[in-house]
């Protein structure tokens, strides 16, 4: 649902797309079929796992997102994969 319109407005433009997976998640994520989009995975590739994102966040003064507070997973309300009590 997400793809098809990111890659209609990039359209034959070269983009780059900084997808934040973690080195600790077992998913692809994004895998464009356009020669000109090249997807990046900065997280993967330095090796980041779940704590060392925690620490970034905290480190830069972000902190993690208050919706964490009563989810577990993503601030996405129509997440799939979210518990019942989300």
């Amino acid at each position: 649902m997400k793809i098809l319109p990111l890659e209609k407005f990039i359209g034959d433009d070269a983009a780059i797309s900084y997808i934040g997976i973690r080195a600790d998640e077992f998913r692809e994520g994004y895998i464009s079929t356009r020669s000109t989009i090249q997807a990046i995975y900065p997280f993967k590739e330095r090796g980041f796992v779940k704590a060392d994102i925690l620490q970034l966040l905290e480190e830069s003064g972000v902190g993690l997102p208050s919706y964490y507070r009563w989810r577990s997973r993503s601030g996405c309300y129509f997440y799939f994969f979210q518990r019942k009590y989300e």
